[in-house]
């Protein structure tokens, strides 16, 4: 069964990008294997860093490339604020005609992922899911995984 996974802000500007490389890696070959979408959420900062030349010349973008690259059925989001979700919401209405069931990654996890998490929450009929070995945060990714656990659709796994 195709389950999206929906990878937020893994650019290396975020520090804790690079402790949850490993983990995430194995969440998109899982998607791979179930011909599953990825969908990346990325922080826009610039409007320089959303065009193809950002990727090859800045170093920043190393750690997310990597993750990108191994992705088969892939989709880019930018979002300019916190939370993705109003983008992901819109996406995944416009690919699915409603909102699945998703699996959900990524940092950091007490501000956009649970942001991001909280407005799909608040949509969907279906189940977040959320490795929380694939997440991490800059700041207290324990706080993030307790506020996600008292979202009504989540599920920690």
């Amino acid at each position: 069964m195709a389950l999206p996974l929906i990878v937020i802000d893994m650019q290396p500007i975020w520090l804790a990008a690079s402790q949850i490389i490993e983990p995430c890696l194995n969440e998109i070959k899982l998607a791979n294997e179930t011909n599953s979408p990825v969908y990346f959420i990325e922080y826009h900062f610039k409007p320089d860093w959303v065009t193809g030349e950002r990727r090859n010349n800045d170093s920043r973008f190393r750690t997310y490339d990597l993750l990108w690259n191994q992705a088969s059925l892939k989709y880019h989001i930018i979002k300019n604020k916190m939370s993705g979700g109003p983008e992901l919401i819109k996406t995944l209405i416009k690919d699915y005609g409603y909102l699945p069931t998703i699996k959900v990654v990524g940092v950091n996890t007490e501000q956009c992922v649970y942001s991001t998490v909280f407005e799909i929450n608040e949509k969907t009929q279906n189940h977040i899911l959320i490795p929380a070995h694939a997440c991490a945060s800059d700041g207290n990714h324990d706080i993030g995984l307790n506020l996600l656990k008292h979202l009504n659709k989540v599920i920690i796994v």
